[in-house]
């Protein structure tokens, strides 16, 4: 039941980050937040069920989002 999910965070240090896992309709699933680490991140959510989301990772004023597939 859980997700792990690793960002780099290089030049972020201290920054807030959130993650969020969303439905292809853009309603929250999970998310996590934290204080970013300068280098790799990882931060553990709860899976939600099967199925296709948005991953989207935000620390400082940077953010990527990509498509997952949780089975």
């Amino acid at each position: 039941g859980k997700l792990q999910v690793s960002f780099d965070a290089t030049g972020l240090a201290g920054k807030s980050a959130r993650v969020d896992i969303m439905d292809m309709k853009g309603h929250v699933m999970a998310t996590a937040n934290a204080r970013a680490v300068e280098g790799t991140n990882a931060l553990l959510l709860d899976a939600p069920k099967s199925g296709l989301y948005m991953l989207r990772v935000r620390a400082g004023s940077q953010q990527q989002e990509t498509k997952i597939m949780v089975k």
